[in-house]
């Protein structure tokens, strides 16, 4: 289930990365960044809300939008 909506959230997003998922807690089962464009974000939020409503055997949370540090890996010479 949380991999079927991880996948139209992804079909959304220009990059999607997943996070670990800690091991003592039992109660989320995906943890993941997407990187959405601002002008896109509303939409995203609302499919956010629709997987929710469409997935009532887990729960979302959605935070944001964030700067996009996750998606940049920045490498400084010295």
């Amino acid at each position: 289930t949380a991999t079927q909506s991880m996948r139209v959230l992804r079909g959304q997003a220009a990059a999607t990365v997943s996070l670990p998922v800690p091991e003592d807690d039992t109660h989320i089962v995906a943890h993941a960044s997407f990187l959405v464009d601002l002008e896109n974000w509303a939409s995203f939020a609302e499919l956010v809300r629709a997987e929710d409503k469409r997935q009532t055997s887990i729960d979302f949370h959605l935070s944001g939008p964030w700067p996009p540090y996750d998606f940049v890996r920045m490498q400084f010479g010295g």
